[in-house]
C-alpha cells in the first residue's frame, strides 16, 4: 500500500517506522549489493544505502536511517528498541505496540534529520508501509524566579562597599610608580 509522505523543512524530532513489504532474502540481497557497490567504488561501507533506494529519495542522509531485520532485536523487540534504543516516549508506542510486535522481516526507521531540513513530498512505494510517526519529547524546562526583593519586582543591584582609604592609597601609589617607570624609560631613551 503506497501513500504520500510530506516532510516540512523545520520538522525535528520525528521518527518514522516503515514495514518493508519485500521477502527477507530480497532485502538481504539489496543490502549486500549496495554495500558491495559502495565498497568497490569508495572503499567504505555505507550505513544503510538501501534505505535511500527503498524510500525512493537518493538524497536521504543514510546516517539518520536504519534498515534491519526485526529478528535481530531478540529479547528487546521493536517496541522496546524504539523506547530504550531511540528514547521515544513509551506512551506514544503503546497504541501501536501490538502492530509493531507483529511485524516480521525488515523494518526501516527514518529520523527527521535524514531529510536535510528540506520541504519534501514523497510518494511511498508499495514496498513500504508507514506503521507510525513518533515525536521525541524533551524534558520540560522549569524557570526559577530571579532573585529580587521578594515582592515580584525586578532584581535590585547590589550596592558596592565604599573603597577604604588604604585601598585608595595603594591604587594611587601604583599609578605613581607606573608613571615614574614610563618617565624613567623616556629619559633613558632620549639620553641614548
Amino acid at each position: 500500500m503506497s501513500g504520500k509522505l510530506t516532510i516540512a523543512a523545520h520538522e525535528a524530532g520525528v521518527t518514522r517506522v516503515f514495514a518493508v513489504n519485500l521477502p527477507e532474502a530480497q532485502v538481504a540481497t539489496m543490502l549486500r549489493d549496495t554495500a558491495g557497490q559502495a565498497t568497490a567504488q569508495t572503499g567504505e561501507l555505507p550505513e544503510t544505502p538501501a534505505a535511500a533506494i527503498l524510500l525512493g529519495w537518493p538524497d536521504l542522509d543514510t546516517q539518520q536511517a536504519e534498515l534491519f531485520a526485526i529478528k535481530d532485536l531478540t529479547g528487546l523487540g521493536l517496541p522496546g528498541y524504539l523506547v530504550e534504543g531511540l528514547g521515544l516516549p513509551e506512551k506514544q508506542i503503546i497504541p501501536d505496540k501490538a502492530r509493531l510486535s507483529a511485524l516480521e522481516g525488515y523494518v526501516l526507521i527514518v529520523l527527521s534529520r535524514a531529510f536535510g531540513e528540506q520541504d519534501i513530498d514523497l510518494e511511498l512505494p508499495a514496498e513500504l508501509t508507514l506503521i507510525g510517526s513518533y515525536r521525541e519529547t524533551s524534558p520540560l524546562v522549569k524557570f526559577e524566579p530571579l532573585p529580587g526583593t521578594g515582592t515580584g519586582e525586578t532584581p535590585i543591584a547590589q550596592h558596592r562597599k565604599p573603597v577604604s582609604d588604604a585601598a585608595m592609597s595603594g591604587r594611587i601609589a601604583t599609578a605613581a610608580l607606573v608613571v615614574l617607570f614610563v618617565l624613567t624609560g623616556l629619559v633613558i631613551w632620549m639620553a641614548g
